[in-house]
């Protein structure tokens, strides 16, 4: 979904009929070359951006700005890559975002319930939770040290893609502390398989185990569990809202801001910056959630919703899969917004032309009014002559 180079070389095949996937909620990328209307006043660009559905003016221009910027570089990068296969299928060879706009279907890693409430068309499916089954009992040696803790466990996991080796050693130090005030409480921290200085610190601690992989979406689904301090992946944080976990999430880059601010909006999660990782602010959230019982019950809620929906994304996936297979391309459900351009899209066209009607009447109406002036002056002047 961001360079498009797959799309190009699937037409350049001669494959015409295909289905988009946003890997994120709703991306501006995919929203923009389908159509899809995204609202900036409350619709929070995808990459890089701490600003929640609620905006103040001052939020909602820097989040105009953001989307700009998004939309700049997906052009630069889709004509780079459409000339880059052109040198090969010829000058004629159409945009790939020409291509990417007549995608049959766009499939979204969402969930509606989850995600904030946005425009969308009939061709984007939300799949959200797509492969996330019911828990299943957890293993040793993490079922006896989920059992032991007297009030709960927290998890705390930052991802596949982000080491703990690259965090500074006074933050881990701040981190292990942090979490062993909590004595009530055990802690299960992901680190990575050859880091040193976080085994050590918690092994020096009797509620901090420290491992370099866990079932997380089975243990997140254990009674025992309270809350989720994670870094705002969107399948981590659908695995926390499916188990009703509440979360602390700590953004690192792309789409973890917004899906940290959408936690934050649908009640069950606080957003601590990365910058703060090690400090008080990490201690506030986790007390906040241990001590008000409004971010467990909202997740609790959330996951209600969407595991009582009346279609599985399973389910959803699968049929829409066959649906296509058997009826082809979907022109049907293309809008004319796809096939038009930025100025045409946006009616700059029609607002360039509204504005500027008015002040040509204006200064029409004072010329008048000055060569009437003037006629009227030296004819004066002349008669008194």
């Amino acid at each position: 979904m961001i360079d498009l180079c797959g799309l190009g070389i699937a037409h350049f095949l001669g494959i015409k009929n295909h289905i988009w996937h946003s890997t994120t909620p709703l991306h501006d990328n995919v929203a923009y070359n389908l159509g899809v209307p995204s609202p900036i006043s409350y619709v929070p660009s995808t990459e890089e951006n701490l600003v929640g559905t609620k905006m103040t003016f001052r939020e909602r221009a820097f989040n105009f700005y953001m989307y700009l910027v998004s939309i700049y570089l997906h052009h630069y990068g889709t004509n780079k890559a459409t000339a880059a296969i052109q040198k090969i299928a010829g000058p004629t060879f159409p945009n790939v975002r020409k291509i990417a706009s007549e995608s049959t279907l766009a499939f979204i890693n969402s969930d509606e319930f989850l995600d904030i409430p946005r425009p969308i068309l009939h061709k984007t499916i939300y799949i959200g939770g797509l492969g996330i089954d019911e828990a299943k009992p957890v293993e040793e040696p993490f079922n006896s040290f989920l059992m032991q803790s007297k009030n709960g466990v927290i998890v705390f996991s930052l991802g596949t893609i982000a080491p703990t080796a690259l965090i500074d050693d006074t933050t881990k130090q701040n981190i292990i502390n942090i979490f062993s005030q909590f004595k009530d409480f055990n802690f299960i921290v992901k680190v990575d398989k050859d880091e040193e200085m976080f085994v050590e610190l918690a092994a020096k601690t009797t509620n901090i185990l420290t491992t370099s992989w866990m079932p997380q979406s089975d243990i997140l689904g254990h009674e025992r569990i309270k809350l989720f301090i994670m870094h705002g992946g969107f399948n981590g944080l659908l695995e926390a809202a499916i188990r009703g976990v509440p979360v602390i999430v700590i953004p690192l880059y792309a789409d973890q801001y917004r899906n940290a601010k959408t936690a934050e909006y649908r009640g069950f999660g606080i957003v601590v910056e990365k910058m703060q990782l090690g400090g008080s602010a990490l201690k506030t959230a986790i007390n906040t959630i241990l001590t008000n019982s409004s971010h467990t019950v909202k997740a609790k809620r959330i996951s209600a919703l969407i595991r009582s929906k009346p279609f599985k994304p399973n389910e959803t996936f699968i049929k829409w899969i066959n649906f296509v297979s058997i009826n082809g391309l979907l022109p049907e459900l293309t809008p004319e917004g796809a096939k038009m351009g930025i100025i045409e899209y946006f009616c700059l066209d029609v607002i360039v032309v509204t504005f500027s009607l008015p002040i040509f009447i204006m200064f029409f109406v004072a010329y008048i009014i000055r060569q009437i002036y003037y006629y009227s002056f030296i004819h004066t002047k002349l008669k008194l002559e």
